[in-house]
């Protein structure tokens, strides 16, 4: 398993548990389950990739979950920006989705040179 898995499932363990804060709390739902929707897709759909059926599945797979990743970093943005959760909070966050976002764009990146490299020795 590469660390983007353990990290990607660490991370959506914090934001489940910031969400149901969120919805005890300060009573928000809309925000917070898109945030844990977005975020446990990450996860989710790494698990997925590593059943995928080819080398083009599997970066199709990863792909998805680098755009759920892009998600998440947009309704982290909103959160912060309504000051739904502080600046302190928000950084901490932002940069964990970021090394996973990186993480995920350049397996896609590698993936694809691989599918590429494979298409020319056809």
């Amino acid at each position: 398993m590469l660390p983007v898995h353990t990290k990607s499932k660490e991370f959506a363990i914090a934001i489940v548990k910031l969400g149901m804060r969120l919805q005890k709390t300060n009573k928000e739902f809309n925000l917070s389950n898109q945030l844990i929707r977005s975020a446990t897709s990450i996860n989710a759909n790494l698990h997925e990739a590593r059943s995928s059926e080819s080398l083009k599945d599997y970066t199709h797979k990863v792909f998805i979950a680098f755009k759920e990743s892009r998600e998440t970093h947009s309704w982290l943005t909103l959160l912060k920006e309504t000051e739904y959760i502080s600046e302190s909070e928000y950084s901490e966050l932002h940069k964990e989705i970021n090394g996973i976002s990186s993480a995920l764009y350049a397996i896609t990146t590698a993936m694809r040179k691989k599918i590429e490299a494979q298409k020319r020795e056809k």
